[in-house]
């Protein structure tokens, strides 16, 4: 479980649990998605693209990462 867990560690908290094969809860925070970061800013511009904010597009590509 995490809470306020800041943009990398909702990500490194997410693949610890997929790694250990357990379940997980968490409440991401701080998101962000700019040129340096491992996604180059892509999904904050689809989020712009869809009409929705970066946290909720973040948050989508993090549950679609989870459903592989």
């Amino acid at each position: 479980m995490a809470c306020h867990a800041c943009s990398h560690l909702t990500d490194e908290v997410l693949h610890a649990c997929a790694e250990a094969g357990v379940a997980f809860a968490v409440m991401p925070c701080c998101h962000r998605d700019t040129a340096r970061d491992v996604d180059k800013g892509q999904i904050a511009h689809a989020g712009d693209s869809l009409g929705i904010g970066v946290g909720a597009a973040m948050d989508l590509v993090r549950m679609g990462r989870m459903q592989v």
